[in-house]
């Protein structure tokens, strides 16, 4: 017997959750871990919509038509693409709805700029701040946080650093050593610290 009041509260905390994971990703509040919980959450209420896969469905497909929310999208496609059934992947990939389009082509809408409304550095202070601590840097060095840019310290960002610096860590770290492979900080956290395990 499936309860569809119980599958409508999944829908509806996958689409809070995957907002909340997509908001996490551009905030320097939320560490991997933190994350991590979150997806955790996320993944528990998209594992109950593929149990009650063909009744989760029947709720889900109308909302690609109907303008649902992006995570109701998502959980859409999840349910879909775990079914293995083409034609519903297809309905959410011809479903017309802005979130089935490529990721990544509207992001910069979604993002607030965090440095918006910041006042500008007093250059008077910034140079007598300089010339007190120049001695300190290396001409030819590069610096984050005050500390030399090197494998351990872009390691230790990309473990335990708020989510926006991770991604600039990762670049970093892929020129470093471009045999390594790239830390894609968008992944899932489970994913990420896989990856991470193996440097």
């Amino acid at each position: 017997m499936i309860l569809f009041d119980i599958l409508e509260e999944h829908i509806e905390e996958a689409d809070f959750l995957w907002q909340q994971r997509a908001n996490a990703l551009a905030s320097h509040d939320y560490t991997l871990d933190e994350l991590a919980e979150v997806e955790e959450r996320l993944l528990a209420h998209l594992d109950g919509l593929v149990l009650g896969e063909k009744a989760a469905w029947g709720l889900i497909e109308p909302k690609l038509m109907g303008g649902g929310e992006v995570g109701e999208v998502f959980a859409a496609a999840f349910v879909a693409l775990d079914s293995g059934d083409s034609a519903r992947v297809e309905a959410v990939a011809t479903s017309g709805h802005p979130a089935a389009a490529v990721a990544g082509e509207d992001d910069e809408e979604l993002v607030e700029d965090p440095d918006e409304g910041l006042p500008w550095p007093d250059p008077e202070k910034l140079a007598a701040w300089w010339r007190t601590n120049a001695s300190r840097f290396e001409k030819s060095g590069r610096y984050r946080d005050g500390k030399p840019y090197g494998r351990d310290a872009l390691l230790d960002t990309l473990r335990y650093g708020h989510l926006l610096a991770r991604h600039h860590a990762a670049c970093e770290l892929a020129l470093l050593d471009p045999k390594v492979p790239y830390i894609e900080t968008q992944a899932f956290a489970r994913q990420q610290k896989f990856g991470l395990a193996d440097h």
